[in-house]
């Protein structure tokens, strides 16, 4: 992929490649890399993304029937997979609320958007949770996890913002499909009618995670910068992006075939990007 601050050079799922963009998650240069992505440029990644997103739809369902146990390996492994479904068990069917009283209900997690295992898929990965509002609003929410693991870092708050937004251009391009899914599977029984289909995001992330780069003097004032993209987010494509810190967040780590869930009761605050 060309350089974000030269011309635009679009490429196939223009907006995966941007996440995955090495400077996207480096500790002392994703702040810059954030500040070089201007609204134009990020408008034409988010339409070539659009254009190029595989109609999962057309060979296979989005919905798994999931049970809420894990499939993937050791306790150990997989963090951000097992606080996913821990999230899911406990409120799929009550939801959790932000700060500014929305009400989001997890109605499945690790939701596949490839349509095939073929060359022009395989970069794209899953929704960690895919969500309803209270109103019928579609969310995607991408978790990250400040991993126990010894040397290991978090991916960046800036990864998290843009692997978000490409899984809402995938899902923005087979809406339709989707909510039909929605409809007949139940979903939206619960929750009323569904809204139009261009889904918000969610950056969800325990307490410790935003702490790890608050105390990071190699991140320099990445605050601002991804308030700046979030603004541009929200003005330019109408999707309302959230960064929220998950206070009290415990959860069980299984291993394969268990079911992990939530130990402490956690609540939902805004993080530093979102006050």
């Amino acid at each position: 992929m060309a350089e974000i601050d030269s011309d635009v050079q679009l490429c196939v799922h223009a907006l995966v490649e941007l996440f995955r963009d090495p400077r996207a998650n480096n500790i002392s240069q994703f702040a810059s890399f954030c500040a070089s992505i201007t609204e134009k440029k990020l408008a034409a990644l988010f339409q070539a993304q659009v254009d190029s997103a595989p109609r999962r739809s057309r060979r296979r369902a989005y919905f798994q029937a999931h049970d809420g146990r894990t499939t993937s390996g050791a306790a150990t492994n997989r963090e951000e997979d097992h606080l996913a479904i821990a999230l899911w068990r406990t409120y799929r069917k009550v939801g959790f609320v932000l700060p500014n009283g929305l009400r989001i209900f997890p109605m499945d997690y690790q939701l596949p958007l490839k349509a095939a295992r073929d060359a022009a898929n395989k970069r794209i990965g899953k929704v960690d949770l895919f969500c309803l509002d209270q109103a019928g609003r579609p969310w995607i929410a991408e978790l990250k996890v400040r991993s126990s693991r010894p040397g290991s870092c978090p991916d960046t708050p800036l990864k998290a913002l843009l692997q978000a937004l490409a899984y809402c251009a995938v899902i923005d391009a087979d809406g339709r499909a989707l909510a039909a899914e929605l409809v007949a599977k139940g979903f939206l029984k619960l929750r009323g009618s569904l809204a139009p289909f261009r889904p918000n995001l969610l950056v969800l992330a325990p307490c410790d995670y935003w702490d790890y780069f608050s105390e990071k003097s190699a991140a320099g004032e990445w605050r601002a910068k991804i308030a700046g993209l979030r603004r541009s987010i929200e003005s330019t494509f109408g999707i309302a992006a959230h960064f929220v810190s998950i206070r009290d967040c415990v959860f069980s780590m299984r291993g394969n075939g268990e079911a992990p869930e939530l130990v402490s009761t956690p609540s939902f605050e805004w993080s530093a990007v979102d006050c």
